[in-house]
């Protein structure tokens, strides 16, 4: 994977996450929008866990507070271009 495709997948996952309520939301979503690539998944989740973006419980995706300060600087980064 690159590190353009992770920096893609990496905002997509940050940003959904914070557009829901409380960031938390089934990992099964983000699999399914890669997808259905478990070796992709599996690389994000673990790149996200060792980055401390977020947490993983239940099969659910929750931002950490650096998560959070991250996918609000791609949300508006996203609006400012737009």
């Amino acid at each position: 994977m690159s590190k353009g495709e992770l920096n893609v997948l990496l905002v997509a996952i940050l940003t959904t996450a914070l557009e829901l309520s409380g960031g938390l939301f089934p990992e099964s979503m983000a699999y399914l929008a890669m997808g259905s690539d478990l070796h992709k998944w599996e690389f994000v989740k673990g790149f996200m866990v060792s980055a401390k973006l977020a947490t993983f419980e239940s099969n659910d995706i929750q931002l950490t507070e650096r998560g959070h300060a991250l996918a609000v600087k791609c949300e508006a980064f996203g609006k400012a271009r737009a």
